[in-house]
């Protein structure tokens, strides 16, 4: 398998972004509450076993998953993403019900060119980006 598989989310304790492996426990650690959305910076491993020692909780509702995709300045792009094209029309990055990642109401290999477009915000951080544009 070649293609990557990594997501980001935003911390619960400062609402950075943080970049990795994405882990769903509701367990305890490190004087850490019960918590569902991890992200592990770098997965460890030991013997088949992932510690989530140095992983942050994040909000549950910013998780999104790594498209595969790089926008036209190189910009990895994640599900959540707000993308504009050189004609203005604005898209948010979505997965459909089959795990199909879909920009705006389109399949994006079928009429969209990431490395064409480019990352101007988020739904999280830029919720206003999309008024007015493509959803």
């Amino acid at each position: 398998m070649n293609r990557v598989i990594k997501f980001r989310g935003k911390r619960c304790k400062d609402g950075e972004w943080v970049y990795g492996s994405y882990v769903e426990s509701n367990t305890s650690w490190n004087k850490c509450k019960p918590h569902k959305s991890w992200i592990l910076p770098s997965p460890m491993t030991n013997g088949g076993w992932f510690s989530i020692r140095g992983a942050y909780p994040v909000i549950d509702e910013t998780v999104g998953q790594f498209t595969g995709h790089k926008d036209y300045y190189g910009k990895d792009v994640y599900e959540g993403d707000i993308l504009e094209t050189n004609k203005g029309l604005v898209a948010l990055v979505t997965f459909d019900k089959a795990d199909v990642f879909m920009l705006g109401d389109e399949h994006p290999d079928s009429m969209f060119s990431f490395s064409k477009m480019e990352i101007i915000g988020n739904i999280y951080d830029n919720p206003e980006l999309l008024k007015g544009g493509a959803q």
